[in-house]
């Protein structure tokens, strides 16, 4: 048993370390999935590559695609940095 996602769980998936680290979301899971066998069935359909690393920055589109997940509005507040404290909101509607 893998890891299962249920339908209006939300989340976030993230890929990569230091500077090519990359996280994407927030969406919400329209139905009730394997997450193994969604990367399983997108490694499949892809074309003419050897090496995984190069399929991550592409998974999380297929996962919209697909209707797996949909993106989903979220606020964004920054604290600051450095030991201060400098709020900043971002609004992200989602696209």
């Amino acid at each position: 048993m893998g890891m299962y996602i249920k339908k209006g769980e939300p989340l976030c998936v993230s890929s990569g370390m230091y500077e090519s680290y990359i996280r994407e979301g927030p969406y919400v899971a329209l139905r009730d999935f394997e997450f193994e066998e969604v990367i399983e069935e997108f490694k499949s359909r892809a074309l003419g590559t050897e090496e995984e690393y190069l399929l991550l920055s592409n998974f999380h589109e297929y996962l919209v695609t697909q209707r797996y997940l949909e993106r989903t509005p979220c606020r964004d507040i920054h604290l600051g940095e450095l030991g201060r404290f400098d709020v900043r909101e971002v609004f992200d509607p989602g696209t």
